[in-house]
This record gives structure tokens, sequence and C-alpha cells, in this order.
């Protein structure tokens, strides 16, 4: 899970002052963050609250998960049902029984604790799953990486949002225990032209879309699981920001603030709903085909 940090570079080179800064005199008031992804492919949703970063602290140390609080989910933005804190996820717990998650439908979700003088709140539109013809082209391939170019045609008529995850289990002889264990590797597929790993048909509504990447591989798998997530503009603007954000980390001097796109409203966080259908795609025949995950 992502955590928002609220970054602020200072150059203070040439002055020096004797005393500290109070936050407190400045006005800034401790700030709920919270993050939740609806998708009616889960089980159970689950709802991630904590206090902002300090403005001037990098220190994750000063982030709490909020144990306390009331936190809510509404389909209609006035019958509200509360979640339960579960205390070794260290989240807010609904299960799919107690509230359902349906494509295309809206959703409203809000907290409260104490400490924080505002209730913070939000809503998303869960978007619908639009079929699409998913095509792949193996460019070369050594032993470790395959270079590839995948390409879709977009669901016209509606603004789409697309990401790429990538699963590829792998078989690891632990000498510890003498036994033989699974592990499962997870990536999501970017651009090797853009750096892009979200992708949107702004100006490009049903036309086809392309991206060039590779897929790792290095225990030489026949296979590979595939997920085509279709998310919101939410998540598109957030995760843009977010890699805007590690980009300007890298530079040292700077002087301008690096803001996280956010919709909590009086808080901090994200919001947000993606739907996901999962392929298997036989690399040697070059075939795709749905997966259903056992």
């Amino acid at each position: 899970m992502k955590r928002i940090i609220i970054y602020i570079i200072s150059a203070i080179s040439l002055i020096a002052c004797e005393d500290d800064v109070d936050v407190k005199d400045l006005g800034i008031e401790p700030k709920m963050v919270l993050y939740c992804y609806l998708s009616p492919m889960f089980d159970t949703t689950s709802v991630f609250l904590s206090n902002s970063q300090p403005i001037f602290s990098s220190e994750t140390n000063d982030l709490a998960v909020i144990k306390n609080a009331t936190v809510e989910l509404s389909n209609n933005g006035k019958t509200w049902i509360k979640c339960k804190y579960d205390n070794i996820k260290e989240r807010y717990i609904l299960t799919k029984t107690d509230f359902p998650i349906l494509e295309g439908k809206t959703y409203y979700i809000r907290a409260k604790a104490p400490g924080f003088k505002e209730t913070i709140s939000s809503s998303c539109t869960v978007p619908f799953y639009r079929n699409i013809e998913l095509k792949i082209e193996n460019k070369e391939s050594n032993e470790n990486v395959i270079e590839t170019n995948i390409s879709w045609k977009d669901y016209a008529g509606e603004s789409n949002y697309y990401s790429f995850s990538v699963y590829e289990i792998y078989e690891t002889f632990d000498y510890m225990s003498d036994e033989m264990f699974k592990d499962l590797y997870t990536y999501y597929i970017y651009d090797s032209e853009t750096g892009s790993y979200i992708f949107s048909d702004e100006e490009k509504d049903g036309y086809d879309l392309s991206v060039k990447t590779s897929f790792d591989n290095e225990k030489s798998s026949d296979t590979i699981l595939l997920s085509i997530n279709q998310t919101t503009k939410d998540y598109y603007l957030y995760e843009n920001s977010l890699n805007n954000y590690y980009l300007s980390e890298s530079f040292f001097g700077m002087v301008e603030p690096t803001l996280l796109y956010n919709n909590i409203k009086n808080g901090y966080g994200l919001f947000t709903a993606f739907v996901f259908k999962t392929f298997q795609y036989d690399i040697k025949n070059n075939k795709i085909e749905a997966y259903i995950i056992p």
C-alpha cells in the first residue's frame, strides 16, 4: 500500500536560526490520511487510516495507524455501514456480504477520530470492466528478459484508464527446512519509452493503444499471468503525481513543494476503485486465454 508523503524542501542555507519553529504556531493541524481501493473482485473492502506526516519531518516513525476511528461506507450517501477494525491487518474491514461492490455504482466514505477536528470524506465510482482485444507481440528475448509490444483497442465513448500487472510463480528451495516453496513475484508493466505504468485514452478515444515493454523471465517460465486493470481518473492522477514526487526527490536543492494528488476532503489520501481480468500468456506459442484464479 502506498502512503501519502507531504514533503517540502526549504533552501535556507544563508540564514541560521537559534530558535526552533513550533509547528503549532504556524496553525498547522494534523490531518487523517485514508487509502481505500474498491473492487467487485475482492471479498473484502479494506481501509487504511493514519495521521499526516509533520511538515518539517521526513521520519516514517512520525506516522501511526489510527486504531480508534469511526470509518463508514455508503452506497447512497445516506445510509452508512460501519467498518470493523482488524488488529492483525491494521485495517478497517467490511466483507463483501455486508457491503457488496458493484460495477458502475458510486460509493461514499467518511471517517472521524479523536484528536482530529474534521471528518474526512470522499466518493468514487467503480468503472465497468470493458472487454478489449489484447495482443502481445514478442520482439526479442534472452535468458532473463522478453522484449514485447502489448496493444489493445480502447473502448470508445468514455474515459478509460489502464494498467497491467504480471504475476509469476517461482519454486524456491529452502536449505534450512530442506523444502520447496513457491514465491509469487508481482510487478507492473511500464512503457520502456515513456516510463509510464498507467495509461489513458485521452485524445485517443476508441483508438488502438500500445505499450513497448518487457517481461522478466529469470526462471524461463513457459507462461505468465497478466492482469488488465481498468481504474479511475483519480487513480491515474495520483499515480502520475507520485511518480513526479519520486523524480523530484532525486534532485537536490529543490525549493518548490511537490504535492501528491488527493481526493480526500479535509484530509489526504486516495479513495478509488478498479476492476480487472487475469489472462494466461503462453510465451512459446504466443497465445492468450482467460485465467481463473484458484
